[in-house]
């Protein structure tokens, strides 16, 4: 994610030391993280396609995330760990 003068934008990448997965996706109600992180996440972002921040949450029940407040559309979630950051782009259908 990155902040410029006149826009925020958000780059999809991996941090080669985080691997994850979500699932599903295309998601309704709920996305699923697997991940291969040895460390504790700490934050979990989710913005818009716009960039603009629409849940954060270190509180992740058995890795699944509850997304049924969100709008159809195009999401990025950032998982945040002590081993670094990486970025998934993900769907919503309703």
């Amino acid at each position: 994610i990155y902040l410029g003068a006149n826009h925020i934008g958000i780059e999809e990448g991996d941090d080669e030391a985080i691997n994850f997965t979500l699932y599903p996706n295309p998601a309704t109600t709920t996305i699923s993280i697997q991940s291969m992180v040895n460390s504790p996440w700490s934050v979990v972002n989710i913005y818009s396609a716009q960039g603009a921040l629409v849940l954060t949450t270190s509180n992740i029940i058995n890795q699944t995330l509850n997304i049924e407040n969100l709008s159809t559309g195009l999401y990025y979630l950032t998982l945040q760990s002590a081993e670094g950051t990486a970025t998934k782009k993900f769907e919503v259908i309703k």
